[in-house]
């Protein structure tokens, strides 16, 4: 480890995240996986606008992905993966300009894959996912550099 990096990963701890972690609005790198334990919803982690790399995989989190991840404008890595999360991708997450991964992996998220993650994304895994794509002609399983594999059915709108 160098300077004031502490990372904990694969510990064995139990969840969820404690709602304190908010407090630490400065942090610009939170680390944490496999969390052992109950379901939990997503931290509130809004005030953390200095965050480069946000990994929360395999924690158990439920619920949406919130809108505020848009906000953090600075973030290189977002890693959610292995979570029980649901819903659509929120539109916001397109103002994530300086990202350079987003893993999404192994989640319960549905809808249409954004627009904007199809054409300007970079190094994106969306895999094993519950998407509804409209037009399968269009769409393979590598898209650029977003992994679609076993994310998507077809929409049959005939």
């Amino acid at each position: 480890m160098t300077g004031n990096n502490r990372v904990i990963q694969a510990s064995g701890l139990s969840g969820p995240i404690p709602s304190g972690i908010a407090l630490l609005e400065k942090l610009t790198d939170l680390r944490i996986s496999d969390l052992n334990g109950s379901e939990s919803t997503f931290p509130l982690l809004d005030n953390m606008n200095k965050m480069k790399t946000l990994i929360l995989r395999n924690c158990n989190i439920n619920g949406t992905i919130p809108d505020y991840l848009g906000n953090m404008t600075i973030l290189k890595i977002l890693d959610l993966s292995f979570n029980k999360l649901s819903g659509k991708i929120p539109s916001n997450l397109a103002g994530l300009s300086k990202v350079d991964y987003i893993f999404l992996t192994g989640n319960k998220l549905s809808g249409t894959v954004p627009d904007w993650l199809l054409k300007e994304g970079e190094n994106i895994d969306i895999s094993y996912n519950n998407f509804t794509v409209e037009n399968s002609g269009a769409l393979s399983c590598q898209q650029r550099s977003v992994n679609l594999f076993g994310s998507s059915s077809e929409s049959n709108n005939s």
